[in-house]
């Protein structure tokens, strides 16, 4: 009879449950055109820079006194 008290103790142990929630998958199609989108202005953003940059080269060489 000793054995079963000191096995039980005095504040019963609780026991927490996990629920999952169950997400849908990602929408492929949704994500392909979001991701096409981000590197077409990307692309024509360092197009805009490049373009910018040669510019203000050909404005320099203008502007430079020749020798």
């Amino acid at each position: 009879m000793g054995k079963q008290s000191r096995r039980r103790s005095t504040k019963p142990e609780r026991r927490l449950r996990v629920r999952s929630i169950r997400q849908d998958p990602p929408d492929l199609e949704r994500l392909t055109t979001a991701l096409l989108d981000m590197a077409l202005r990307q692309a024509a953003q360092e197009k805009q820079a490049q373009e910018e940059r040669r510019e203000a080269d050909r404005k320099a060489r203008q502007e430079a006194p020749h020798e």
